[in-house]
């Protein structure tokens, strides 16, 4: 598990079948954008201000991304947000908008 910090954005690559935790410091106006920069796998993610928990593939309450795609998730305006990731090597971004 890695933990990766930014202020509006963030692009790590997981290592192996592992869960990231992106903190992101900056202003939040309307929500969260994640990026599969990966050609193949899904990533599964939680989010919320405060440490939210463990994504888990296919479980509920959890925001799913395939691979190449993007995924807009509403949230805000607040400043600083949690981002848990769940994947397997994938290259993906968090962005902030």
């Amino acid at each position: 598990m890695a933990a990766v910090s930014a202020i509006q954005i963030a692009n790590p690559t997981l290592s192996g079948t592992t869960i990231d935790t992106v903190t992101l410091s900056g202003r939040v106006q309307t929500g969260v954008r994640i990026g599969n920069r990966s050609g193949t796998g899904y990533l599964f993610v939680t989010v919320g201000t405060t440490t939210p928990a463990d994504p888990a593939a296919g479980a509920a309450e959890n925001f799913c991304v395939p691979a190449g795609l993007w995924r807009d998730i509403p949230f805000g305006p607040t400043t600083g947000l949690i981002v848990k990731v769940l994947g397997n090597g994938n290259d993906y971004t968090v962005e902030t908008y």
